[in-house]
């Protein structure tokens, strides 16, 4: 397993894109945790070590006991992810009903009424629509990006 993401999961994916957005940012990115003599020792180590029954990362929290809170030691793995519900919600809510609803792709394919009941149920926080509700606007974007632009416009 560890040698399936060091060589797939990892290299062409996590670190493909943290290398590119730290670039991209001028920001200058460490993972301490990939030295190669640690990594090396993490391979020797038997999984059974590793994981003890669904229990993850227990070495490390054995390690840090003492050393960081337990709250900290407990909690579940934490994605890196942009606050787009709160977005969808605030600075972007016009936007996304003005794209949505005048997008000719949209208009002419899907019905109208169901998305926006979507935004209306995202902004009464009754669901959390933001995952289509965003997919739709990339995909609105998207074909006015690249197939209203190469439209013949008549005169």
């Amino acid at each position: 397993e560890l040698y399936t993401d060091l060589r797939l999961t990892m290299a062409d994916s996590v670190l493909m894109k943290v290398d590119k957005m730290s670039m991209a940012t001028s920001l200058e990115v460490r993972v301490p945790f990939l030295d190669h003599k640690l990594v090396e020792f993490a391979a020797r180590i038997p999984s059974s070590m590793k994981f003890p029954g669904i229990r993850t990362r227990a070495i490390y929290r054995k390690a840090m006991t003492g050393i960081l809170p337990p709250f900290v030691l407990e909690r579940g793995k934490q994605g890196y992810s942009l606050p787009l519900k709160t977005w969808l919600r605030g600075e972007l809510r016009d936007y996304m009903t003005t794209l949505l609803n005048t997008s000719p792709l949209i208009q002419e394919h899907m019905q109208l009424d169901y998305i926006n009941n979507l935004i209306d149920e995202h902004m009464r926080q009754v669901h959390n629509h933001n995952h289509v509700l965003w997919a739709l606007m990339n995909v609105a974007l998207w074909h006015r990006r690249f197939i209203e632009a190469d439209a013949p416009r008549s005169a």
